[in-house]
């Protein structure tokens, strides 16, 4: 399916949650005469629902590297209950995209280590 290399971490200070994405490896090619792909990802915090960023499109790749950083302020009593969910998608023409993997992290101390690269593997849905 693919596997997501980042880094999240939580600024008391500011309040912030800050996310860096470094790259995604492993994508799986589309099926039929087309392998390859268009990939990008979208973030949501659960459960709230909200987009929380949205890379850039990488075109005919499978191995993008995005390097991109985001940032959104989140209050620290609401990050226990607080996910990532990363969409990984593939844009086909303009308008239209299909999301073909995901996976959700949540945000515990364990996962918000600064300066610590974090892989997860997508799933199917």
């Amino acid at each position: 399916m693919g596997r997501i290399f980042f880094v999240v971490y939580y600024e008391n200070q500011e309040e912030k949650l800050h996310l860096f994405i470094k790259e995604v490896a492993f994508i799986q090619g589309r099926t039929g005469v087309t392998k390859i792909r268009n990939p990008f990802i979208r973030i949501y915090l659960l459960p709230q629902g909200k987009i929380f960023a949205t890379t850039k499109v990488h075109f005919e790749t499978l191995s993008p590297e995005y390097n991109e950083k985001f940032s959104e302020k989140i209050l620290y009593h609401e990050l226990e209950k607080t996910f990532l969910r990363f969409l990984l998608c593939d844009k086909m023409d303009d308008e239209t995209y299909v999301s073909f993997g995901h996976v959700t992290v949540p945000l515990t101390e364990k996962n918000m280590r600064r300066n610590k690269m974090t892989w997860r593997d997508f799933e199917r849905h």
